[in-house]
């Protein structure tokens, strides 16, 4: 592994707000588009999705304000500051002039969901970041607009309601938007306008001077680091929410809210090592050189609040081709510091435990093709790797443990019956199914499957057997790789593009999914072919009784 960037954030120096801030209000600086303006203490900064590229901050209130504390729903008070170019150079500057055919066709999840969030006008704004508002305009206030609900609840003060304010210069516009419940609405509007009264957006030798200077220094940081995809790297380090920092890895970006240096340092050299390791078990398709965003947030409360879903412990978010996962540590101590009592108390190996499920999904994405394979090899093998042992510099995996998280709901399925998942069912487990009412006992199952399958003496010696996880999976490398060249659109000239416009994106990446979902069809086809089920089940229950748990005093304690 190549020498980690010392894990200090970059410090930028740039023209801040020529004003000095009010009282209560601190100076935000967006150091990709250079915006300006003061923003309330008593709001923190939630970082935005690498793919949002029209919302340049979100803040969210710290605390619930005392208009809204009879609310039965402890509501969420947000800012957004925006900015966006019209026509973002696809207008004709000539009327008689036909617009010209997009070339920029998405090819990645990626690409597509970053086309998607494109704004070019006023209209395209409200549908895509207010679709559910009435946007009315204020008499006699230039750029300001109320925003109510399409569909008012039965219950009208707990309708949200909010503001918004939009400034221009030139193509460029921006502004001001806040969402909250309308007995807080008064008091929302001094705030928006307030910070909108301040929103700078620099222009002219001022606005290249401060970019300038924050490339040189950036420049200055990768000097002499021979790491891949610089630009990438730069961007997430010039988007960093406040009080955010970042490392550079190898093959990531780390981008944290933490303090816990120590767990910053293990997640930075063992990511890394066991990236290793699933290369030599799952040989990828092709060099895998996408650089992924790892993000750990401070605590389980600010990853609910940038979208973690809730009980979950992590996510791998193909599209942002990132990462998230928060410092469970940190979680037990603020709800310690909170009194309040939690069944189990977690450490900074649940972190790691995450880290290396939700490195394995990234992986494997990008080692078949772009293609996640079937939940219960997915999800299976993801909790398989969470058991990953390393040495103490984090280069090799010493062992695979079983999941402290899975091992006793896998056990109750085969000693109590309790949950337990027929092989067949599991095999062919759509997702809505795995992931539907019993999402606990597939992921048990899912594990435990794997961990047999990985493990078992009998499995080893069985000439059938033995193949199946590598029969899948090279099946489904080989099979995609058909697909796509079978599925793929041919080329089409510029008349057939323009007259289809965008809906040749919409067939290019339907096409995709189409041969995504033959190979996954075809892999586990020949996986199942001539397969003895009932006795390949029958061992993998006699497998995982005889199984020794590490933590028989944990038994009573369940995990999703």
């Amino acid at each position: 592994m190549k020498r980690v960037i010392p894990l200090i954030g970059v410090l930028f120096i740039v023209a801040t707000v020529s004003a000095q801030a009010p009282s209560g209000y601190v100076t935000w600086v967006d150091k990709e588009t250079g915006l300006t303006t003061f923003v309330p203490k008593g709001y923190k900064q939630i970082p935005l999705p690498p793919t949002e590229s029209v919302d340049r901050a979100k803040i969210i209130a710290k605390t619930v304000p005392r208009e809204l504390k009879r609310l039965r729903a402890r509501p969420t008070i947000k800012v957004f500051l925006f900015k966006w170019t019209d026509g973002a150079g696809t207008t004709p500057t000539d009327p008689n002039e036909k617009p010209k055919p997009e070339t920029d066709i998405p090819t990645t999840i990626r690409e597509m969901m970053e086309k998607s969030k494109e704004i070019k006008s006023f209209d395209d704004f409200k549908k895509k970041k207010l679709s559910q508002f009435e946007v009315e305009a204020v008499k006699g206030q230039e750029g300001v607009y109320e925003l109510r609900m399409k569909r008012v609840p039965l219950d009208y003060e707990a309708a949200p309601s909010g503001w918004l304010v939009i400034k221009r210069q030139g193509a460029a516009a921006y502004g001001v938007y806040s969402l909250t419940w309308k007995p807080h609405q008064r008091t929302m509007k001094r705030l928006t306008t307030k910070v909108a009264r301040y929103l700078k957006l620099p222009e002219g030798e001022k606005a290249s001077a401060a970019k300038n200077k924050i490339e040189k220094q950036l420049d200055r940081l990768y000097r002499n680091k021979k790491y891949r995809h610089l630009e990438h790297r730069k961007k997430v380090r010039r988007n960093l929410a406040r009080g955010w920092k970042a490392a550079d890895t190898e093959n990531y970006i780390l981008v944290y809210h933490t303090k816990n240096t120590k767990l910053i340092n293990r997640i930075a050299k063992n990511i890394e090592g066991v990236r290793s390791y699933y290369e030599t078990i799952f040989p990828p398709a092709r060099e895998v050189t996408a650089v992924s965003i790892v993000r750990i947030c401070a605590n389980i409360t600010e990853y609910y609040a940038y979208g973690g879903p809730r009980g979950s412990g992590g996510f791998w978010h193909s599209g942002n081709e990132e990462l998230v996962l928060f410092d469970y540590m940190q979680t037990t101590l603020d709800a310690e510091r909170n009194r309040q009592r939690l069944k189990t108390k977690v450490f900074d190996r649940d972190a790691l435990l995450v880290l290396y499920h939700e490195a394995f999904h990234q992986y494997i994405y990008y080692a078949v093709g772009e293609v996640a394979p079937h939940d219960w090899f997915n999800e299976g093998h993801g909790d398989f790797f969470s058991g990953a042992v390393l040495t103490s510099n984090g280069k090799k995996v010493t062992k695979i443990r079983p999941s402290w998280w899975r091992i006793h709901p896998a056990k109750d399925q085969m000693e109590k019956n309790k949950g337990r998942i027929a092989l067949k069912d599991l095999l062919t487990a759509e997702r809505r199914d795995y992931y539907g009412a019993r999402v606990s006992d597939f992921y048990a199952a899912g594990w435990s499957f794997v961990y047999f399958m990985r493990n078992s003496k009998v499995v080893a010696k069985h000439e059938q057997w033995s193949g199946l996880l590598d029969l899948y999976f090279n099946t489904l490398k080989e099979e995609y790789q058909k697909a796509v060249k079978r599925f793929g659109p041919e080329e089409e000239d510029e008349e057939e593009e323009e007259q289809r416009g965008s809906g040749v994106v919409i067939t290019r990446f339907g096409s995709k999914q189409m041969a995504q979902r033959e190979a996954k069809e075809k892999a586990i086809k020949k996986m199942m072919e001539d397969l003895d089920v009932v006795s390949l089940d029958d061992e993998w229950e006699k497998f995982i009784k005889k199984l020794r748990d590490p933590w028989p005093e944990r038994r009573d304690r369940r995990r999703r």
